[in-house]
């Protein structure tokens, strides 16, 4: 006889949940299901520390996404560049 466990999810079912906390739409058993997963999938819990940093360096700097005309140009060369290539 196989063991059922009730919280067990799927990595997918995981990755759909971390994006209900974001939101802040987890329910009481999604957040068990899911900090259960995280306790035993290595590969999750790097992911979500991993999209956790991103979007904490997002946050923290608006500016990113303000290039300058040069840098700009400069990207589009190197895209063009490995396209061709």
């Amino acid at each position: 006889m196989k063991l059922k466990i009730p919280f067990k999810i799927s990595c997918k079912e995981a990755t759909y949940l971390h994006t209900l906390v974001q939101e802040g739409k987890m329910t009481f058993v999604q957040k068990i299901g899911f900090n259960f997963h995280l306790v035993y999938c290595k590969v999750c819990k790097k992911f979500v520390a991993q999209i956790e940093f991103l979007q904490s360096k997002l946050k923290n700097n608006e500016q990113l996404f303000e290039l300058s005309e040069s840098k700009k140009k400069e990207m589009e060369n190197e895209i063009l560049k490995n396209i061709t290539s």
